[in-house]
């Protein structure tokens, strides 16, 4: 083959500009390469800066760790002793809820039985008032008293003086009394302001004798019956 002198210029000026792409293509993968080395490169002591900053932060870390189990505890702790409380206070405010109730239902009977007693009472006032001198007289000339006078004048004897050994009160102890200002002590008698001690030893003394009414005792005496 035979190969003229134009085509063999053209040949050699093909190839070099092949070989020029050649070494431009070669030359952006080399900076390329060179690039991505110098990437890792950087990328690696960052690594290795970091690695160094975790094995200082390890003990810090460790210890958060433990201090936050810690605190995991205490509020587990917490947590547990607040629903002990809670149900302490439910407890209470149930009990307390039952007492108000109990209280009320204390203070409707009190008010009940006031309202039964006043008419009462007031019946008393105006049969104290009735009484007079006359009719004390007639029973200090008792040597005896019949069992309701001495009944009667027993419960006098316990608001008036106070006595509440009332199984030793006497005929002549009652006698005394009626002596000294019996009217005057019977009439500024403070009914609202009875000491507890006396409400319940007339409570007890009462209570033994069941027939002990006004009814009663007006059989053996008008005044008994007043009083």
């Amino acid at each position: 083959m035979y190969i003229t002198p134009k085509s063999y210029l053209d040949f050699i000026s093909s190839y070099q500009v092949y070989l020029k792409e050649k070494n431009s293509e070669l030359s952006i993968r080399r900076n390329t390469l060179f690039s991505g080395l110098e990437k890792l490169e950087a990328t690696n002591q960052e690594v290795a800066r970091l690695g160094k900053e975790l094995t200082k932060l390890k003990p810090v870390l460790e210890e958060n760790m433990i201090e936050q189990e810690k605190l995991s505890k205490v509020l587990e702790k917490d947590k547990i002793e607040a629903y002990k409380t809670k149900a302490i206070v439910e407890d209470e405010a149930t009990e307390v809820e039952t007492q108000a109730n109990e209280i009320k239902m204390l203070q409707r009977e009190a008010q009940d039985s006031l309202d039964e007693a006043l008419p009462t009472l007031e019946k008393a006032q105006v049969a104290v008032n009735t009484l007079n001198q006359g009719d004390i007289a007639e029973l200090k000339t008792f040597k005896e008293p019949t069992e309701m006078v001495d009944i009667t004048f027993r419960a006098v004897a316990i608001l008036l003086e106070e006595r509440t050994n009332y199984d030793k009160i006497t005929w002549s102890d009652i006698k005394k009394m009626l002596a000294t200002n019996f009217f005057a002590k019977l009439k500024s008698y403070d009914k609202d302001n009875i000491p507890q001690k006396v409400v319940s030893a007339l409570d007890k003394f009462v209570n033994k004798y069941p027939d002990f009414t006004p009814e009663i005792v007006k059989k053996s005496t008008e005044a008994g019956k007043s009083l």
